[in-house]
């Protein structure tokens, strides 16, 4: 296992997890966020990450994480059209003992089928968002991975 602390969260991956690096994650992801940490672990096809925005405190509590997580939910069903895209469903969690709201969906790259979950929440004037990659299928040791993940992380305030 190795923490890492990343913005105000401290996170535990799992040994197989590698920290990945500005390339590998402007090739996931095709920008320049350098508000972002991830680590994958490349023999089991997992990817978790992490990004942190802050914005001012009355936007902040403004705006719900149920609103953010669908206007993620409408990116993510234009943004993946073309590679088959199927809608999931929405779900809640509890990070870093905070609410989250979630959303799960399947899509393909190069024919592969791909499983993404995207998880936000907020704390204070930051939201931040998980997105964690893997192949689908029920009951896989994947969840597990994601679930030892989300309960490892603390608040490093």
């Amino acid at each position: 296992m190795k923490k890492t602390l990343v913005h105000s969260v401290q996170i535990t991956t799992p040994a197989t997890f590698v920290e990945m690096t500005p390339d590998e994650m402007k090739q996931a992801f095709n920008d320049n966020n350098s508000h972002r940490w991830g680590a994958r672990d490349v023999r089991h096809h997992r990817m978790f990450v992490i990004t942190w925005q802050d914005s001012n405190a009355l936007l902040a509590k403004l705006v719900s994480t149920k609103a953010l997580i669908k206007r993620i939910e409408k990116i993510s069903s234009k943004g993946y059209a073309g590679h088959d895209y199927q809608a999931g469903s929405f779900f809640q969690k509890s990070v870093c003992g905070l609410e989250a709201e979630g959303y799960e969906f399947t899509y393909k790259v190069q024919g592969i089928p791909q499983h993404m979950q995207n998880i936000v929440f907020k704390h204070g004037k930051t939201c931040y968002t998980i997105y964690w990659v893997d192949r689908p299928g029920p009951g896989k040791a994947s969840d597990k991975a994601l679930e030892s993940i989300l309960d490892s992380m603390e608040l490093a305030e």
